[in-house]
């Protein structure tokens, strides 16, 4: 039976710290993402490996910590060989998981993350997730991040909360698309029959802008499409509608080529950044970063 080796890396941790909040630190992770891949490991072994008052192994993951133990020794040895052979770079890393937006990354977010300070003798790498506003969150209560843009204002448990702003998305088209498919206004009929290009599933932007502007949720004809250029392009073109983040369409609504299905009806959203709180110290430059670059900036705690 073979056992994903992070699995047991978290369990290691936290019996060498005696807690999860500790094991957390050691890793990099959130303390629910260490909890997560504790889960996961009782399951697969079908045995409970951690009292948690006291927060210490059990028989079988006493057992369990020195077999993991074991693979970190052989782990040590190898490396040393390796680098002994000049195969190995004698630096460690640690690759850190975050969630933002396709926006905020082309937009802003590029330069937070270039200008983070990075201690040389224990570089950080950062492994990025896009995801949508309102899903972030999930990731964090699933510990798959340890920090993230979301639009929740209520951090998850163990995390810290940064409100940075608001953000204006708007509904917009070519005006030939308007013109074919609006010709007797905007109406939650009209916009049923209507093309809509959305990022994903996960993004929810159209029905949000149509429940402000109807009170409505109607069925839409939607095609989706990974990359936030290739929206923008497929509604300049006039292949259909998109409620889009205001900042990246700005070049679009000064020569024309874009404009709002409804004038003045921006989707407002109010963005923060979630940081697991095991991770505020040696993220505080990129948080800095963060709160610094955001278009915007509102003095928040």
């Amino acid at each position: 039976m073979m056992l994903d080796y992070t699995h047991l890396e978290a369990l290691l941790a936290v019996k060498q710290t005696g807690s999860f909040e500790g094991a957390a630190k050691e890793l990099g992770m959130s303390p629910i993402g260490v909890s997560a891949r504790i889960k996961k490991l009782e399951t697969r072994m079908g045995v409970k490996l951690l009292t948690r008052k006291p927060t210490k192994p059990t028989k079988a993951g006493a057992s369990l910590c020195e077999y993991a133990a074991s693979v970190v020794d052989h782990e040590d040895q190898l490396l040393a060989e390796l680098r002994a052979s000049g195969l190995q770079s004698g630096h460690e890393t640690k690759r850190l998981k975050i969630a933002i937006t396709d926006d905020s990354l082309t937009c802003w977010f590029a330069d937070a993350l270039s200008t983070n300070q990075v201690d040389e003798d224990h570089p950080l790498l950062f492994d990025v997730t896009l995801s949508d506003l309102d899903h972030t969150i999930d990731l964090m209560r699933n510990g798959e991040v340890i920090a993230a843009l979301t639009s929740s204002v209520e951090p998850v448990h163990g995390f810290k909360s940064y409100r940075l702003g608001d953000r204006s998305y708007k509904a917009v088209a070519s005006p030939d698309f308007v013109e074919t498919h609006f010709d007797r206004g905007v109406t939650s009929q009209t916009i049923s029959q209507a093309h809509c290009i959305r990022h994903s599933s996960e993004d929810t932007y159209a029905f949000q802008w149509l429940e402000h502007q109807f009170g409505t949720n109607p069925k839409l004809l939607c095609t989706r499409l990974p990359k936030l250029q290739l929206m923008i392009e497929m509604c300049t073109a006039g292949s259909g509608w998109s409620v889009l983040p205001e900042p990246k369409i700005a070049e679009q609504f000064k020569d024309g080529s874009l404009v709002e299905l409804i004038p003045d009806t921006p989707l407002i959203k109010t963005i923060h950044w979630h940081i697991a709180q095991s991770m505020i110290q040696p993220l505080a430059d990129l948080t800095k970063s963060v709160r610094s670059g955001f278009p915007g900036l509102k003095d928040s705690d």
